[in-house]
């Protein structure tokens, strides 16, 4: 007669089971593309799959860490409650576009608590984090780079430009990519040494070329440069540093004088970048335009703006009918201000600098440097070109490299039972 699994067995096979998942979750949302785009079937399988990860988080930190699910429903008010207030105020026709949002800030935060415990809790836990990054990084590089061989979808249907394979969110592709870029970057470099980082460098901008969106260009070139030279700072101190950065500046200026900068024009990525640079003031440019539309929202919503929205933003339908049909600003924090209202939105940016700060207190962990540039540019992205809080592509494997930053608790644990096991 077979036996039942026991209980250990059974939370043992689970964890795995979410492991295995999130690992293969860019992959899985690959195919969901392709249903959707290819063949013009919609199987939420990226939902379905990103669902059952949601109610492992939440079996798990309720048999582990009951405290945590407290936060989360605590998290789950401060976003959920505007949208049904505002809905019962008045018709919303946007519910569940808002509420969709809603629940993709609140799964990151889930996956943010649930990655803190396995953090502590899982001996090889940087081992499978390694994994689930560098496997999301490689299916987003073959999705782009089969572009070239006329496999997949441009990033800009309107002009063809960007190769995004079968991804559904182009912008959503490109911060996931830059995020995952500067973890691989600052390993190549701690371990391999700075000609494979370089080599390493450049394709990774070759990628963001080829993706198309000046955003993921722009991020890679700055946290490559940052990750670089602070490198040089750490291994060879301040003189080595400086004779570095002043021999970069030569190189640029030299660059700039003789380079015929003409050729990169053909390029679609630096050409509309730097058409939108010469017809824009600098604010505009890193805004795309952003601006504009900022300004003329809160022109039209002013005068009968209240204390209630305040507190509950005034909801994507009302933005719709002051900018005619257009309800996304494409800035995370004016949107995320226009669905939930104040709290959320400096929830949202105390969390961003929450792990942009803590690295910096957190000693003797060689993950906090891309911890702190990743979630700098997200912070970033989040103001520039948006889809960065609110991306369900983005929140497994940023939450997953954030709980990096916890495995020294773990450490400190061991160290601490090993000294009360030898007194």
């Amino acid at each position: 007669m077979n036996k039942l699994p026991t209980l250990n067995a059974l939370n043992y096979l689970l964890e795995k089971y979410f492991w295995l998942v999130a690992t293969l979750m860019v992959l899985i949302d690959t195919f969901n593309g392709f249903f959707v785009k290819a063949l013009k079937v919609s199987l939420p399988i990226s939902i379905i799959a990103k669902l059952t990860l949601v109610l492992f988080a939440i079996s798990y930190l309720s048999r582990i860490r009951c405290k945590k699910i407290i936060y989360i429903f605590i998290v789950s008010f401060l976003f959920i409650a505007p949208v049904f207030i505002r809905s019962i105020i008045a018709v919303n026709s946007h519910f569940l576009l808002e509420i969709d949002v809603a629940l993709k800030y609140i799964s990151y935060i889930l996956f943010l608590l649930l990655f803190h415990e396995l953090s502590i809790k899982t001996v090889d836990f940087e081992k499978r984090v390694n994994r689930l990054l560098v496997f999301s990084f490689c299916v987003i590089c073959i999705n782009v780079l089969l572009g070239y061989l006329g496999v997949g979808y441009p990033t800009y249907a309107s002009t063809g430009d960007g190769f995004k394979g079968f991804f559904v969110a182009g912008n959503e592709l490109s911060i996931l990519f830059v995020v995952l870029s500067i973890y691989l970057m600052n390993d190549i470099i701690t371990n391999k040494g700075n000609i494979l980082f370089l080599i390493f460098w450049g394709f990774t901008v070759f990628v963001a070329l080829s993706i198309g969106t000046k955003s993921s260009l722009i991020f890679l070139i700055f946290s490559g440069v940052y990750i670089a030279t602070s490198e040089i700072y750490k291994k060879y101190g301040v003189v080595y540093f400086l004779s570095y950065f002043s021999l970069l500046i030569v190189f640029v200026v030299l660059a700039y004088s003789q380079f015929n900068f003409n050729h990169l024009l053909s390029i679609s990525t630096i050409a509309r970048a730097y058409e939108k640079f010469n017809s824009l003031n600098l604010y505009e440019f890193l805004f795309s335009g952003r601006l504009t539309w900022v300004r003329q929202f809160y022109n039209l919503a002013s005068p009968d703006f209240s204390v209630l929205n305040l507190f509950i933003g005034i909801g994507y339908a009302e933005v719709g009918n002051l900018l005619e049909g257009k309800f996304l600003i494409e800035s995370d924090l004016v949107d995320f201000f226009n669905i939930f209202g104040i709290g959320a939105l400096l929830f949202s940016i105390a969390m961003n600098v929450f792990f942009i700060l803590y690295p910096m207190f957190s000693k003797n962990n060689k993950y906090t440097r891309p911890i702190f540039i990743a979630n700098f540019v997200v912070l970033l992205s989040a103001c520039l070109a948006g889809h960065a809080w609110s991306s369900g592509m983005l929140l497994i494997c940023l939450s997953a490299l954030n709980g990096l930053v916890f495995i020294n608790l773990r450490k400190n644990r061991m160290v601490s039972h090993i000294k009360k096991s030898s007194k």
